[in-house]
């Protein structure tokens, strides 16, 4: 029995589809990082070159409440959360460019480490020429979050 052409047409696009579904399984991670690098690098990015910003509505405060934190703690932490920012922010986005691959090699956690200092720098000289000023602590917590991140990764 001959099979009719266009069912061999199907089974050739079946085969094609589970080549391209083998090559997305292999690097469906490193594609998934990229996706979120890009959109967090594009919200960093917008974050950094506001006038101003404010991370208070943020704030979980019935949670801080049911902690029994009190008023004069809340503020400080209100005031002080960019430093955490920093810290996590850079060790995601070195987390991030290494397993999103896009350097050649296969040491991929240096050129990532190397990458988001150099970012962490810029981000500080552009608040420094939009008026926010230049501001070393927020610099070595994103800094030193990169290199906690590193760390990890080797």
């Amino acid at each position: 029995m001959k099979l009719p052409e266009s069912f061999k047409r199907i089974m050739d696009i079946q085969k094609h589809l589970t080549k391209y579904q083998a090559i997305i399984q292999a690097h469906g991670f490193e594609y998934s990082a990229r996706l979120v690098l890009l959109i967090l690098i594009a919200s960093m990015s917008y974050i950094v070159l506001l006038p101003s910003y404010n991370f208070a509505h943020l704030m979980p405060r019935s949670l801080m409440d049911l902690m029994g934190i009190n008023y004069a703690s809340r503020l400080w932490i209100e005031q002080h959360s960019d430093v955490f920012f920093h810290f996590a922010g850079a060790g995601i986005l070195v987390l991030l460019f290494t397993f999103a691959k896009l350097f050649t090699g296969t040491k991929q956690a240096k050129p990532a480490l190397i990458t988001v200092i150099i970012l962490c720098f810029a981000a500080e000289i552009a608040q420094s020429w939009i008026g926010r000023g230049f501001n070393e602590y927020d610099l070595l917590f994103g800094v030193s979050g990169s290199f906690m991140a590193y760390l990890g990764v080797t």
